[in-house]
């Protein structure tokens, strides 16, 4: 039976027979499947020595737990990512709205200064010192919104290029085979 590599462990576990998870294929198409090796489970011929399973079953050991690891790091830093993309920004929100609104009383107070310096207060000039403020601090308002949208954006992008990065290596049967020709040097 072909499939994953870790079906194919299954299967020589189930089996409980010696052997090895062969790959086969090519670029994303790998399969695996088990191989029995035949003869006795011991050191005798054909069979796998005992080392080796014990080998074999540590390096697997490790690899599950380094993919585990792995795994809720991910986890974190995604569910980290959309915390941040789901805030509303209100406390940034409501700040910069307080300043516009702090602005636009500034505008019309000093526009109101300015005419009665003047001596054009009482005139149909000042009706229009707050529709002039209340444009200005529209203006604000849209900018406000446009850096809240970019810095969600810039979150969503930071999150989708951490996605692409993600690399899920397939066993590394070179290392594994290298490591078990030191171990046989022993």
């Amino acid at each position: 039976m072909a499939g994953t590599y870790y079906q194919a462990i299954a299967e020589g576990q189930r089996s409980g027979q010696a052997g090895r998870v062969v790959p086969s294929g090519s670029g994303r198409n790998i399969t695996y499947r088990f191989v029995p090796s035949g003869g006795s489970r011991g050191g005798g011929s054909g069979g796998v020595p005992n080392q080796y399973t014990d080998f074999l079953a540590d390096f697997q050991k490790r690899e599950e737990g380094a993919r585990t690891s792995n795994l809720a790091r991910e986890t974190e830093i995604r569910g980290t990512y959309d915390e941040l993309i789901n805030q509303d920004q209100g406390a940034f929100r409501t700040a910069g709205l307080a300043d516009i609104e702090r602005g636009k009383t500034q505008a019309v107070g000093a526009g109101t200064q300015q005419l009665i310096s003047s001596g054009l207060y009482g005139t149909t000039t000042a009706a229009a010192l707050p529709v002039q403020a209340e444009g200005q601090a529209a203006r604000s308002r849209l900018k406000l919104e446009d850096i809240i949208q970019q810095r969600t954006n810039e979150l969503k992008l930071g999150k989708a290029g951490f996605v692409e990065r993600i690399d899920q290596p397939y066993p590394d049967y070179g290392l594994l085979v290298k490591a078990m020709a030191a171990q046989g040097q022993r």
